[in-house]
């Protein structure tokens, strides 16, 4: 076999967004890996939107790409509120995970 899957229990970081500003999450989050360099070096996250406002409003491709720019990739959103915002995330090529979903969290940033 070219391929071998596994079930393996690893932890995911999740960051906590409570700013709808692009420019003072990736200034707080910046700040974040400054402190913690070698533990956030190239990490992947969760984002979670259970506490922002207006959600609705943001641009997640400009998102996306922004986290990119500094080597944090995003690789799923929870906390979404309802069906048109999962889409709208998911229609920005982004992945969706329900609040039901079990992850081992690593730590929680709150930005």
């Amino acid at each position: 076999m070219p391929i071998k899957i596994t079930v393996n229990s690893f932890m995911l970081l999740v960051i906590y967004l409570r700013s709808n500003n692009i420019t003072k999450i990736l200034n707080s989050l910046k700040y974040k890996i400054s402190k913690t360099y070698y533990f956030m070096k190239n990490i992947s996250v969760i984002l979670n939107i259970s506490e922002l406002q207006d959600a609705y409003l943001l641009d997640w491709k400009k998102i996306k790409k922004k986290f990119l720019s500094i080597k944090v990739f995003i690789i799923g959103i929870n906390g979404f509120k309802d069906n048109k915002l999962k889409q709208i995330i998911l229609n920005s090529g982004l992945l969706v995970f329900s609040e039901n979903h079990k992850t081992n969290i690593k730590k929680k940033i709150i930005l």
